[in-house]
């Protein structure tokens, strides 16, 4: 299996991608999550790995909104424990540090400690293990970053604080996606799956038109683990609903699919897929 991932080795998606697939896997990085699916749809790479939500700091919008777009297929998710490390070079000592870099959400995740250090400045860099080279790279002993135990040795830094995270029990849940063939749906069927994600859009001027949209899934007795609201470019003030669901009964999936096209002007399937466990 040739998989990309976002950033750089020691990467949160990088480890996710090393858990979920086997060890002899080969992982490739992109600069950014844009790159990714350009490099899955020219087949550079069989699958991607993709950060979708995170316990703390929520979800990443941007993916939302690049699985719509793509003729992409949810493979798998996977669930992995966010542990954040204030690191810098090993000449470096925490009371001269003044910047730190990491992603936004990484950031977002290390509320406190920005608060109880008022004088160092968050700083948003494209991904952690990407920051941690960043700040290895440079002359200046004032600056850190925030990024995995994995990335800070891979990059030869030192560990000036750990797990700063906000809370312990961190958590980021990772999409491993390919690029969709004719016939996905049907062949989840055969594969033991028990959840599904899709996204639609409400047909307009309709009274209750949310609340009808989610009836078929009650009366099929399918839970809803998640729904996500993200605006249509170019509609004034139309919205997308991305819907995470678990269910026993592929039959009752497939009869609350029908229904759920008759109250909405567009459905699309993004994966059929085994639950991921927290482990």
């Amino acid at each position: 299996m040739k998989a990309g991932y976002q950033g750089k080795i020691g990467a949160y998606s990088f480890l996710a991608g090393k858990k979920y697939f086997s060890k002899n896997s080969e992982m490739l990085d992109f600069k950014d999550f844009q790159s990714l699916f350009k490099a899955l749809e020219k087949e550079a790479v069989e699958a991607i790995v993709l950060p979708i939500e995170n316990s703390l700091a929520g979800t990443v919008t941007e993916n939302y909104d690049l699985l719509f777009k793509n003729q992409v297929w949810i493979l798998g998710e996977i669930y992995l424990p966010i542990k954040h490390q204030l690191v810098a070079k090993n000449k470096s000592n925490f009371s001269e540090i003044k910047k730190v870099y990491s992603m936004y959400k990484a950031l977002e995740q290390c509320q406190s400690f920005f608060e109880n250090n008022p004088k160092i400045e968050a700083l948003e860099f494209s991904n952690t293990a990407a920051s941690a080279e960043f700040v290895a790279k440079s002359e200046d002993q004032s600056i850190a970053a925030i990024c995995s135990k994995e990335a800070s040795e891979s990059f030869g830094l030192k560990i000036l604080k750990k797990d700063i995270q906000d809370d312990k029990n961190n958590w980021t849940r990772f999409l491993v996606v390919k690029k969709e063939q004719i016939g996905s749906f049907e062949l989840s069927k055969e594969t033991g799956s028990n959840k599904a994600s899709l996204v639609y859009s409400l047909i307009q001027d309709v009274s209750g038109g949310l609340v009808k949209s989610l009836i078929p899934f009650e009366m099929a007795q399918i839970n809803l683990t998640s729904i996500e609201s993200r605006p249509i470019a170019g509609k004034f003030f139309e919205h997308l609903f991305y819907v995470d669901l678990e269910f026993t009964d592929f039959c009752k999936l497939e009869k609350a699919l029908v229904e759920l096209k008759k109250v909405t002007s567009f459905v699309k399937i993004l994966g059929v897929y085994s639950k991921a466990t927290l482990h």
